[in-house]
């Protein structure tokens, strides 16, 4: 049986000093092994052996230049089966660094 995630928004933009925001979901048959990586690399929330089927996100990136992240939400469910699934936040440039 396929596990169902989903993430949304699969992708969003905004100026600088505005957080990105996630809704994500997923559901088979718990318990789950879930982690949402930012796409900055710095953070990697997870969440083992839940039975949560949904979590929301916000990350406030920072960078010098306008730049494009790509997130990524990992699932993987009871019968070890699992799912990855992306999504990209652009952020406006901050100078100076």
């Amino acid at each position: 049986m396929a596990i169902s995630g989903a993430i949304s928004p699969s992708t969003q933009s905004h100026p600088k000093g505005v957080a990105s925001t996630w809704g994500t979901g997923w559901g088979t048959v718990g318990p789950y092994n879930q982690y949402f990586c930012y796409g900055n690399g710095s953070s990697c929330p997870t969440l083992t052996g839940t039975t949560a089927t949904s979590r929301g996100y916000s990350y406030d990136f920072f960078p010098c230049y306008t730049e494009t992240f790509t997130q990524t939400l990992y699932v993987e469910d009871h019968y070890s089966t699992t799912e990855y699934l992306h999504s990209t936040a652009t952020e406006g440039g901050s100078q100076p660094c």
